[in-house]
């Protein structure tokens, strides 16, 4: 009996064994498949996320490439911009030297006055030159250029602008387009530059342009680099005639004049001048020479000279070559001859200010 018990007792738990041992291996079985099952869905999410961040990685570097593109383009652009911008600028320069060679090259007043005014027209967009006479401002006439206004501008027309106060002021005046000058467009940029004789306005160059037409003011400059050396040149056309005066005055006599100078003509009128001038005017006009020189060609030691100051320390050599070439023309009898030099050095030098000499 007791062995028999013994063995359903074995049987039993045998039996509870294989169940168990099968519910165990079912349960491992669901963690296998479930293990397995979130290992291909960790992989399918990371193949994902990397597709995801590859497809932007991607996007980005096209981005960059066509953002590089885009910047290479922009400084070609600026480099072609910038060598047009240069190559504009050397045969600007070269042009406006062009225009003072020409005006270098006159022999006569009416021949400045018209290099000075072909001069201006290839500076500004519109440009005329306006010659003084009595209380108004007539056009100087040039071959093949439409004037600018048909009729003499009164130097008491407040629709003159820039012009009147050019002349008025003897300064160059900038400012817009006067209403004399009225033109289609928008609005214009206007500059006028006085031509000064012993610091009296003779005529005055004017020129405009289209605001929107350039991007900077390089034409301002060029057209008063045009009126300083045009009235330089008629000063000394002027001076060289006043010289032939001076000498037929000092020794010649009617039946036998002085050997002309050449480049001068007698003949040829000179605005706000006459042939009557005494040795006093010429002395006057001599000076005015040779500071209108030095003013000329030392443009930027006079404009620091008289930021601080110091014109004649600064220019002390210049102004005393001047000074003795001015003492040997012009007889030591003559009543204020220093006076007229320092004068001019104050009036064309200084500008007027006496305190700039230093």
């Amino acid at each position: 009996m007791p062995e028999e018990i013994s063995s359903i007792i074995a049987t039993a738990r045998a039996k509870l064994q294989a169940e168990l041992d099968a519910q165990l291996g079912a349960v491992a079985e669901q963690h296998r498949q479930s293990l397995d099952t979130s290992r291909r869905e960790a992989v399918r999410a990371a193949r994902e996320a990397e597709e995801r961040w590859l497809a932007k990685l991607k996007a980005t570097e096209e981005e960059a490439a066509a953002s590089a593109a885009r910047v290479r383009d922009e400084l070609e652009k600026a480099r072609k911009s910038a060598q047009a911008a240069e190559e504009a600028s050397r045969a600007s320069q070269s042009r406006i030297f062009a225009v003072l060679r020409e005006i270098d090259a006159t022999t006569r007043v009416s021949q400045t006055l018209d290099a000075i005014a072909q001069g201006a027209s290839l500076t500004a967009n519109r440009s005329a030159l306006f010659i003084a006479q009595d209380e108004h401002l007539a056009e100087w006439a040039t071959d093949g250029t439409e004037p600018l206004i048909k009729r003499p501008v009164a130097l008491d027309d407040p629709s003159a602008g820039v012009l009147v106060t050019a002349m008025r002021d003897r300064v160059v005046a900038r400012g817009g387009a006067p209403g004399v000058f009225a033109a289609a467009g928008g609005p214009r940029k206007a500059i006028a530059v006085p031509l000064l004789l012993d610091g009296i306005a003779i005529a005055v160059i004017y020129g405009d342009q289209e605001e929107s037409a350039t991007t900077d003011d390089a034409w301002l400059e060029r057209l008063e680099l045009v009126g300083g050396h045009g009235a330089t040149r008629l000063g000394y056309l002027t001076a060289m005639r006043t010289a032939q005066a001076m000498h037929w005055i000092a020794g010649s006599t009617p039946a036998t004049p002085a050997p002309a100078v050449p480049g001068t003509s007698s003949s040829d009128p000179v605005p706000g001048t006459s042939s009557s001038d005494d040795e006093e005017q010429s002395a006057k006009r001599y000076a005015r020479l040779l500071i209108s020189e030095i003013k000329l060609y030392n443009e930027a030691s006079v404009r620091a000279g008289r930021e601080q100051g110091d014109l004649l320390k600064r220019l002390q050599p210049e102004v005393e070559r001047a000074r003795r070439l001015y003492e040997q023309r012009v007889p030591a009898t003559l009543r204020a001859r220093a006076q007229h030099f320092d004068h001019e050095l104050v009036q064309t030098l200084a500008g007027g200010d006496a305190l700039l000499l230093g």
